[in-house]
This record gives C-alpha cells, structure tokens and sequence, in this order.
C-alpha cells in the first residue's frame, strides 16, 4: 500500500511540474506581448499604473481620526487613542501603578 502512494505522489509532484513549467512559458509569452504593445503604443509607466504619478493619480478615501480610548493623569486634554506607539505619559504613569482601566476614557451613557 506504501508503495501505492508513493508511486502516485511521484506522479503527481511530477505532473505538478510540468504544469509550472508550461504556466511559467504561458507567463513568459503573455509578457513579451504585452511588452510588445507597451512599446507600440508608446504607453508611459504612468499610463500603466507606475511611478510616482500613478499613486496621485489614485483617490485616496480620508480616515476619520480614531477617538481617544485614554486620558493622561497629569494633564488635562491630554489623550491616545490606544493605536501606534504609546505615548510617554501613558508608560509612565503605568510604571507608577496606574492600570489600564483607570486611564481608559468613560464611555458617554446613551
């Protein structure tokens, strides 16, 4: 039975190969045509999708700022929002025993 599945898993890596190396012609192939094209129709890489003019091209949707989720003990107005790095004030008053909990900002009742 070992050799069974052996035998048939050869096969298959070997099938698997040579499906690779056909994709990998296919790939070859496509590519040359499209370079082809590129180079007929004088497309620049912004055209495309490429280069610096390509990213502003692209519309970028604003981000609404995330709402502060911690209050600083030492200064009133003073928040984080929980994201990215901590802020000194936050790991400072951690390192002098106040926990999460009596940071985090209540939320309002609904």
């Amino acid at each position: 039975m070992d050799n069974d599945l052996n035998t048939e898993l050869s096969e298959l890596l070997e099938e698997k190969k040579n499906w690779d190396l056909k994709m990998a012609k296919l790939r070859g192939k496509m590519l040359e045509e499209c370079i082809e094209l590129i180079r007929k129709f004088e497309f620049t890489p912004e055209e495309l999708g490429f280069g610096r003019a390509a990213v502003a091209l692209k519309p970028r949707k604003p981000r609404k700022p995330a709402a502060p989720k911690f209050q600083s003990p030492y200064e009133e107005g003073v928040t984080w929002n929980g994201t990215g790095r901590a802020p000194r004030w936050y790991v400072k008053a951690l390192d002098e025993g106040y926990t999460e909990e009596l940071l985090r900002i209540e939320k309002p009742a609904e």
